[in-house]
């Protein structure tokens, strides 16, 4: 008897803690989105966004954090860092709009990176019908 109970407080205290990780880092996304995109992106700004970024990727299983980093490296002229965190995230996901809209503002004056971002996206935004 006393076995189940404690894997099961065993198992709450695991859930609990859960839910306080998710918490916090969706608010570090939050602040990290926040700076992001607002105007022109300070060092000091740009090195609190990492902490948080670094901070919320822990066990986060999606592309979000790596795409707060990609815009924050393309705000600081970064782009070949941006670039390969996006081809990345782009064979990962490739139908991650954000990603291929990113990827186009990093690609610079690469016209065949250009070319390619530009026709995924116009392959996955969803048609437009004009005016009746």
């Amino acid at each position: 008897m006393r076995l189940p109970r404690v894997l099961l407080a065993l198992v709450s205290v695991a859930a609990v803690a859960w839910f306080v990780l998710g918490a916090r880092q969706a608010g570090e996304i939050s602040r990290a989105t926040s700076v992001v995109q607002g105007s022109s992106v300070s060092a000091a700004q740009a090195r609190q966004v990492n902490q948080w970024l670094d901070s919320a990727a822990t066990l986060n299983p999606d592309h979000e954090v790596q795409l707060l980093r990609a815009a924050l490296d393309i705000d600081r002229n970064r782009s070949a860092r941006a670039r390969t965190i996006l081809e990345q995230v782009t064979r990962v996901e490739p139908e991650n709009i954000v990603a291929w809209d990113l990827l186009l503002q990093a690609a610079g004056s690469d016209i065949q990176l250009q070319a390619r971002a530009f026709k995924r996206i116009a392959q996955l935004e969803p048609p437009v019908p004009h005016g009746h």
